[in-house]
């Protein structure tokens, strides 16, 4: 199967577009400022994701493309990088007058696409090289 053909299969490829878009709108529902019991609901099912689930994940799959790994071994290695991430990006932005809900939250979403972008990379449009 072609590289962009395997993209733009949503079976295979869902993580790159679930790992743009929840935290794009965990951006946008946190700098709208809103506290509608609704846009507050979301905010805290995309916010979990954004701040414990994502950013991991996608630096899992950028860092092990096409690994063998369990999906506990990915759920957990995830969660715990996703931890790190948050408490490592909350304090450089704390270092400065920058740490609030809007920052912390530009900074994860743009975390989460730039690892996005290199693991569908490296899943997807690598080339590996035949053994001599």
């Amino acid at each position: 199967m072609d590289s962009m053909q395997s993209l733009t299969d949503l079976r295979k490829a869902w993580w790159v577009y679930a790992g743009v878009a929840m935290p794009v709108a965990e951006t946008v529902l946190v700098a709208s400022g809103s506290s509608a019991i609704g846009f507050s609901s979301l905010r805290i099912l995309f916010g979990l994701f954004t701040l414990g689930f994502f950013p991991g994940f996608l630096t899992v799959r950028a860092l092990f493309p096409n690994e063998t790994m369990t999906a506990l071994e990915i759920v957990l290695l995830s969660v715990f990088l996703s931890l790190v991430i948050a408490v490592g990006t909350g304090m450089g932005l704390g270092l400065g007058p920058f740490f609030n809900a809007v920052n912390v939250s530009l900074v994860l979403t743009g975390y989460s696409v730039l690892c996005s972008l290199a693991a569908a990379y490296r899943n997807f449009f690598r080339q590996e090289k035949p053994d001599a």
